[in-house]
This record gives C-alpha cells, structure tokens and sequence, in this order.
C-alpha cells in the first residue's frame, strides 16, 4: 500500500502561480466532500489532472485500485509517494 505525503508549499519554495489558475485546497470538509462525490471503490481506476498538494490524492489513494496523477508543474512533483 502507498501514501502520498502532503507538500506544504512553503516548506517547498512553492507559491500558487496565477498563471496556472493554482489554488490549493485545505480545508478538509471541502476534501472530504468533493471524494465523498467522487466515491471511489475497489476496481476503479481513477486520474487525476492537477494534483498539486496531493490534498484530494491521498484520501483517494488507498480506495480505489489504481490512481494516476498527472502534473505539470516541475516543483510540486517532487512531493513523496511512500510504501507503508
């Protein structure tokens, strides 16, 4: 099983780029009703387009049997997949 760690911007040197119309979530009531919309289930094969923090990434990581992310942004790529 995999876990994202979720980056914070500011430890990483990153702030939301306009130019990219980035805004990061954190407020976990949003994150827990937009996945709860979502409703991943074993067997789904879910993307994601624009992951950014992982904040949506993580949650839905373990519900379903594949996740793929997809990322433009170089810096926020560098966030940790980690095997637990």
């Amino acid at each position: 099983m995999y876990q994202i760690n979720a980056l914070n911007p500011k430890d990483e040197g990153h702030k939301a780029r306009k130019r990219f119309g980035q805004n990061f979530l954190h407020d976990q009531r949003v994150i827990a009703k937009i996945v709860r919309s979502v409703n991943p289930r074993t067997g789904d094969n879910i993307v994601e387009i624009g992951p950014g923090l992982a904040a949506l990434t993580s949650p839905l990581i373990g519900e379903c049997d594949a996740l793929t992310v997809v990322e433009g942004v170089r810096v926020i790529i560098s966030s940790k997949l980690v095997q637990v």
